[in-house]
């Protein structure tokens, strides 16, 4: 009985030292939640690589610009080269093995790539793009300039510059065949007439026999519209050929031979915020800043983490009719998913973009 007596008493001793030494102890750090991923699907490589490695950039400079936030996030980014195929592998990655919980992609072709597995992952993706197509379901949006509101400006532009008559030569891609649809439609509304029409596959590196078609209907001007190396082609040919006439929609600013289209103009995003390019060229001076890609790419990732930091990200997106970032105030209908950011007039001079309007 002593035995078991002095047990207890031991017993007691020490549940009282655990006790008292607990009241002036300090408490655990409560564990932090996980951290959000968001992942990027751009093309790194290939044609349309001043796009992606712009987007990326701008997305950085966004997440080191984070404030004091409820959650972490970490960027996950995969390179689809501009390959459909390789954007629908990329996003399958991030969404089933880094459990990504939001997806930014660039142009039309990508976007509609990754919609699907946006869709049944049930996530929020932002495509930077012209295809409207793409946000008709609640986890896609669309953050871009529209194809209707560009076509609208690129007429009349044109129309200001005293064309009457265009030959278009354009890639056929989602995005150039709706905004060349587009400028199609309205074209008699701003007193022009499309005398010519071709779209070419994207493995096409010869256009020659198309230009000489074109020529032919003796056109005021020609609306290029591709991608690299497409682009660089068709620019090389159209100046051999004695050719200075010509527009584009925004991938001007992307040629790896900017100095063959001087003097040409194109319809793009209007930089709405020139210390964020000053700023962006002093962060990352070996990447060529590019107007259509970069302001939007850095407001995207920050309306997915305001959305995050609200407890919704799907409401705050569907809801939010505005949002002043750097591409100046972009705008969209309530329960709607397609913001829209204001166009400009820009032109090749020396090689370099101009804003001009």
């Amino acid at each position: 009985m002593k035995y078991i007596a002095w047990i207890i008493v031991i017993a007691l001793v020490i549940w009282a030292l655990v006790s008292w030494s607990g009241k002036d102890s300090t408490p655990p750090t409560p564990t932090s939640s996980e951290p959000i991923k968001i992942g990027v699907v751009a093309p790194l490589t290939g044609g349309a690589a001043a796009y992606g490695v712009s987007l990326v950039k701008s997305i950085e400079l966004a997440h080191n610009d984070l404030g004091n936030n409820k959650s972490k996030y970490i960027l996950v980014v995969e390179d689809d080269a501009s390959n459909p195929a390789q954007a629908a592998t990329a996003a399958q990655k991030l969404a089933n093995v880094d459990k990504v919980q939001a997806i930014i992609t660039v142009t039309s072709g990508t976007g509609n790539s990754v919609k699907p597995i946006a869709t049944g992952a049930q996530i929020p993706h932002v495509c930077i793009c012209s295809d409207v197509t793409i946000a008709d379901n609640e986890f896609n949006f669309i953050n871009s300039i529209l194809p209707d509101e560009e076509a609208t400006a690129w007429l009349k532009e044109a129309s200001s510059r005293g064309v009457k008559t265009v030959a278009i030569l354009s890639q056929n891609q989602a995005g150039f065949n709706l905004l060349t649809d587009n400028v199609k439609k309205e074209a008699v509304n701003n007193g022009i007439t499309i005398v010519y029409d071709e779209r070419f596959d994207p493995t096409i590196r010869d256009f020659k026999t198309g230009i000489s078609k074109a020529k032919l209907k003796n056109p005021d001007l020609y609306l290029a519209g591709f991608f690299p190396p497409q682009l660089d082609i068709i620019g090389q040919e159209l100046k051999n050929l004695g050719i200075t006439k010509v527009a584009g929609m925004a991938t001007l600013s992307i040629s790896a031979t900017p100095e063959v289209f001087n003097g040409a103009w194109y319809s793009d995003s209007s930089l709405g915020d020139t210390a964020f390019r000053d700023r962006f060229n002093t962060q990352f001076p070996e990447t060529r800043f590019n107007v259509r890609v970069a302001p939007n790419g850095y407001d995207s990732f920050n309306l997915l983490t305001k959305g995050f930091e609200s407890g919704s990200v799907i409401d705050y997106l569907t809801n939010v009719t505005e949002y002043r970032g750097a591409a100046g105030s972009s705008v969209k209908n309530k329960g709607k998913r397609i913001f829209h950011s204001p166009i400009g007039i820009w032109e090749i001079k020396n090689g370099e973009p101009v804003q001009v309007k």
